[in-house]
Parts: C-alpha cells; structure tokens; sequence
C-alpha cells in the first residue's frame, strides 16, 4: 500500500475574508453542508460558503438571546463562547460556553426573525408532486410534470 494514496488531497481552496466590524478572530470553526461557520467568543457567527469564501450570513447570538430573554424566557446571556456544532440539515446551532453552559438555536427560527441576516437567496420552491389538475398517470403529460419534480432524468419511451 503506498502511502501517497492515504494522504488527504487539496480539492479546492478559498480565502474566507472578514467583513466589516466583525470580531478580530473565530475561536471554533466548524463545516457542514459545504458551509463554514465560524464562532467568535462574543456570539457572532459568520456563515461562509467553503467553495467561494463568499459570506452567506452573519448570526448575532447575543441580539437574539436578549430578545428572547424579554419575551419570558429565562434563557442565559453567555459571556464566553468556545464551542459551535451545527446539526446536518442545518436548521440548529448548540454554542457552549466556558462555563459549560449550552444553548441551541433554531436557525430557521433566527431567519425568520432576523431575514437581513441572511445574505444569500433562499433555495427555490421545488414543483409540487402532484398536479394540480388530475391526469391521466398513463400520459406524456404526467410523466413530464413527475421529471419536473423529482429532477431526475425519466425516458417517456414507453
């Protein structure tokens, strides 16, 4: 076995610029969906796409913990953050503190509330499965709207 072949390969490489204000520096950084989030010990974290650099969004954790605080929750205001995981489907953040506290945030919760945050266009709306008007299953025309939804190459070939 050669050990050239087990040694990790460079497959791209980009520049992750700081915008303006941002922290001085990231204290945990973690990727998921092809996404770099990068953590700052004051609550900030910058959402970056890792084929670019290009800034995707910017979540300001103390703004919304303070907002949900006045709102009756008896949520905690971190002072310290070290540690950010992001779940798969992206719609949660957990940032630890050093004082081993957690908080988790839903994502998509945050966007709603916050949408200017949130730099770079949603993903369309993808077509509905079903027609809107019955059809005939056996036709040309539901098999084009069934490749229209499922995008994926379909042979009308019968």
């Amino acid at each position: 076995m050669d050990l050239a072949e087990n040694q990790p390969q460079l497959l791209s490489c980009c520049s992750v610029q700081p915008t303006d204000g941002e922290p001085p520096a990231a204290v945990h950084r973690c990727v998921c969906a092809d996404t770099l989030f990068s953590l700052c010990s004051s609550g900030l974290i910058s959402v970056h796409s890792i084929s670019d650099g290009s800034l995707l969004a910017s979540i300001n954790l103390p703004a919304y913990l303070s907002f949900v605080a006045a709102e009756g929750d008896s949520s905690f205001l971190p002072s310290s953050l070290c540690l950010l995981q992001v779940s798969s489907d992206l719609s949660t953040a957990v940032a630890v503190s050093h004082s081993n506290t957690a908080v988790a945030l839903d994502l998509n919760h945050y966007f709603r509330m916050y949408p200017e945050h949130l730099l770079c266009a949603p993903p369309p709306c993808s077509a509905p499965l079903r027609p809107k008007e019955p059809v005939d299953q056996d036709s040309l025309q539901c098999s084009s709207c069934s490749r229209a939804a499922l995008r994926l190459p379909f042979s009308m070939d019968r």
